[in-house]
């Protein structure tokens, strides 16, 4: 009787942690508390959460009218033979040309391959559905309207639940590398936004929103999923990796292992952090060692250090405190956010490599990082006149979740005035009464573009302002060209030229030249402000651009020789080159190539060639990965005296992105250029028309219609509507005429969106073929 009596308690107790087990006061992966503040703030009207929340409910509600696209949609089954596995190819590879098939792939680190981005990988696809996940619950959690719950979960059914659709609970083919690998450790880097699904169960199971079998289904793959994070080869791979991969690993399984309550383990990995990536991955400096190398290497520290500071916030709930860890030389999380302080100031220039717009990169992923890291951990790691948390943009799905530390922090938690009203809520915090009547004038900035921008004729332009005001109201926004009125808006959004405008066209159809967009915003009680940009409409014009190297060494035999000058001769010594041609734009009419002499003088023949391939770095070139001989762009034979300068004019040069030029001596006595690092360094003058985007335009199978697309500029996502019925392929192309983007178009499929975060900024068109041969041109403009 007693060991029946004792059975029959362990069964309960069973039954009970078995039934508790998926139960949550809070949210694991994002805060109820600031997302329940958040919440109030909109209801409140907060110039700060009211755009962000429009766009918010627009964008939701654009979602309502998508389908799910689960990873049975590929082109491409896995090696597997189940089209249920997810696959995807590592974006910085490329295929081999010296190689008749192209295998195996090759790395061309920064430098992203379209191929993988295609319908064939499920790159795309997960990524549109976590941004939706994300989109959907949030949009639920702040309305309390339940289509846009409904509508995710129908999402989540279909992509982790329903047989016939369901992904398998592991990423064995995640970034696979074409005739190398089936699948690589790092392809985990593409599932931290497991996290959003997460939470969006959470909040539907908070509510009673969910079925008992779709919940049972759902935390059975999880659970699954968490199993292959940690005893699979891949997972275990990525866990011992000593860059930021490991970091976003340990981000997402830990809050798997806290969601599944196995919070011994999570703990467990939570202490190691200290000693696998604090103590490796930052340098007492708070230079980060294993990013610094890379061709992003301002990005790569963010990342690394955003993922770190996320995995800290799982310490602190945890009561592990990552944050304050510092190891006995100093190095720490803290360190990181000072090492990158001043370069985000503005007070340093980052001396190390990175591709792209440096100033974009501060302003969109470093400062909105610091703001992060004041809400979670409650202290300014960056000077306060930065007001970091502005640079989280109103569309960023972050300025829900971390809500920025003026708003949420320590002002929350005082009454100045002491009139019962804290700090945070109170128009006048210094004025118990209340009846503070300011004048102070309105603060009014343009959103899109953020900056000046520069156009080619034939541009479809939108322009969004914001106002706000610390007293009263927004009256109305006016907007101006060159003094010249537009349109006057009373009411947020404050837009011109989109799809809902009098005339979506108004700010079209001006002639090449430079104009001064400006908004000028009145309160209620009359006081004004105003901004301006700067937009400039190209004709085609040539255009004249400058470059110098960003890479330069030469071979000596086998001895690769990196220093002040770059050394030809004959037979014995060879030179290499290499540019970056990725911010030119339009078809290249002439090149340039002009090499000054150093200290040894020569002469004879000398020939410039076009180098098959860029993956090399004057840090490692050698026999073994130096670029092969390509075409022969350019030929002189002269006399080379020193401090003179020769200019070869290379015929032929089309390449866009990186390249990779030789310098061959091929006859009479060898001679020493300058290199980057010596008194004059090699320069590339090219010169530029756009002619060859005009002939796109100006095809006979082309025409213009009034297709809509939203928003136009563009950053990261560009919603097209009003397609043909019969359309069945978009193509986007860049300045030159070169196909950047393609997505095929599902039958009759009227409404499509494209991802256009990966694409730098500039004048695109889109092409979007019909099945009666006509083919539809517009132009788009990403910032």
């Amino acid at each position: 009787m007693k060991k029946t009596l004792i059975i029959c308690v362990i069964t309960l107790l069973c039954l009970f942690t078995s039934q508790a087990q998926y139960q949550h006061s809070d949210f694991i992966f994002q805060s109820k508390e600031r997302l329940d503040f958040v919440k109030n703030r909109i209801k409140a009207n907060d110039s700060y959460y009211k755009h962000a929340y429009n766009w918010l409910i627009r964008g939701a509600n654009s979602d309502l009218t998508k389908s799910a696209n689960p990873v049975t949609n590929k082109g491409f089954t896995p090696p597997s033979g189940d089209k249920h596995d997810y696959y995807s190819i590592a974006p910085y590879f490329w295929p081999d040309r010296s190689k008749p098939n192209g295998l195996p792939w090759k790395s061309d680190d920064g430098n992203i391959n379209p191929d993988t981005r295609n319908n064939n990988t499920d790159f795309s696809r997960l990524k549109d559905l976590f941004i939706r996940v994300d989109r959907l619950s949030l949009a639920y959690y702040f309305s309390d309207d339940r289509k846009y719950a409904n509508k995710c979960i129908e999402f989540l059914k279909i992509w982790f639940v329903n047989r016939s659709t369901r992904v398998n609970p592991n990423v064995n083919f995640g970034q696979s590398v074409p005739g190398r690998s089936d699948g690589e450790k790092w392809g985990l880097i593409e599932w931290p936004g497991i996290n959003k699904v997460v939470t969006a169960i959470q909040m539907f199971e908070k509510d009673g929103l969910l079925s008992v079998q779709f919940k049972n289904a759902m935390n059975a793959w999880l659970k699954d999923y968490t199993k292959w994070l940690t005893t699979s080869r891949l997972g275990i791979g990525a866990s011992n990796m000593d860059n930021n991969h490991s970091n976003w690993y340990d981000y997402q399984t830990i809050g798997l292992l806290r969601y599944l309550k196995q919070n011994n383990e999570a703990i467990k990995r939570l202490e190691e952090v200290k000693t696998k990536r604090i103590a490796r991955q930052i340098d007492p400096d708070g230079k980060q060692p294993r990013e610094i190398g890379r061709t992003k290497s301002l990005s790569y520290h963010i990342m690394n250090l955003k993922a770190m500071t996320f995995v800290a916030e799982h310490g602190k709930a945890m009561g592990i405190d990552l944050w304050n860890y510092k190891t006995h030389d100093g190095r720490s999380m803290k360190k990181a956010y000072s090492f990158l302080r001043p370069f985000v100031e503005g007070k340093k220039r980052w001396p190390w490599q990175q591709l792209g717009n440096i100033n974009k990169i501060y302003d969109e992923d470093a400062k909105p990082l610091f703001s992060i890291a004041e809400t979670l951990f409650s202290e300014q790691r960056i000077d306060a006149r930065e007001k970091v948390h502005e640079f989280v943009r109103y569309y960023d799905f972050q300025r829900y979740k971390y809500p920025p530390y003026s708003l949420y922090g320590s002002i929350c938690k005082n009454d100045t005035d002491n009139d019962g009203i804290k700090d945070c809520d109170d128009p006048c915090p210094n004025d118990p009464g209340n009846t503070c009547n300011s004048n102070e004038a309105p603060v009014v900035s343009f959103v899109k573009p953020s900056g000046n921008l520069v156009v080619a004729l034939g541009y479809d332009l939108m322009v969004e302002a914001t106002a706000t005001t610390s007293q009263g109201t927004i009256d109305n926004v006016r907007l101006f060209i060159d003094d010249v009125l537009v349109r006057q808006e009373n009411f947020s959004l404050y837009e011109w030229g989109h799809d809902g405008s009098p005339n979506p066209k108004e700010l079209n159809g001006l002639t090449a030249g430079r104009y001064t967009i400006k908004a000028i915003a009145t309160d209620n009680k009359g006081n004004t402000a105003e901004t301006t940009f700067i937009l400039t409409v190209k004709g085609n014009q040539p255009e004249v651009t400058k470059l110098t190297t960003i890479q330069d060494a030469y071979l000596q035999g086998n001895t690769r020789i990196n220093d002040k000058e770059l050394r030809v001769e004959s037979g014995k010594r060879m030179s290499y080159l290499m540019f970056d041609l990725s911010i030119i734009n339009g078809r290249i009419d002439t090149a340039e190539l002009k090499l000054s002499v150093g200290s040894d003088p020569g002469n004879g023949e000398i020939k410039i060639y076009l180098g098959n391939g860029t993956n090399w770095k004057e840090s490692n070139l050698s026999n073994s990965n130096k670029p092969g001989k390509g075409k022969l762009l350019a030929t002189k034979n002269t006399s080379y005296n020193t401090n003179k300068s020769y200019v070869w004019n290379l015929e032929g040069l089309s390449t866009s992105g990186r390249v990779s030029l030789i310098v061959e001596h091929t006859s009479g006595n060898d001679v020493s250029f300058w290199s980057k690092e010596g008194t004059k360094k090699p320069e590339l003058t090219v010169t530029t028309t756009n002619n060859r985007q005009a002939a796109i335009l100006k095809s006979i199978e082309t025409k213009k219609t009034e297709l809509s697309l939203y928003p136009n500029p563009a950053r990261e996502v560009v919603f097209l509507r009003k397609l043909p019925i019969t359309a069945y392929k978009i193509e986007l192309y860049n300045n030159t005429g070169r196909a950047v983007m393609t997505q095929n178009v599902v039958k009759e499929q009227t409404n499509i969106e494209l991802n256009t975060s990966q694409l730098p900024s500039g004048m695109y068109f889109l092409k979007i073929y019909t099945k009666n041969k006509e083919a539809v041109v517009t132009s788009l403009v990403i910032e």
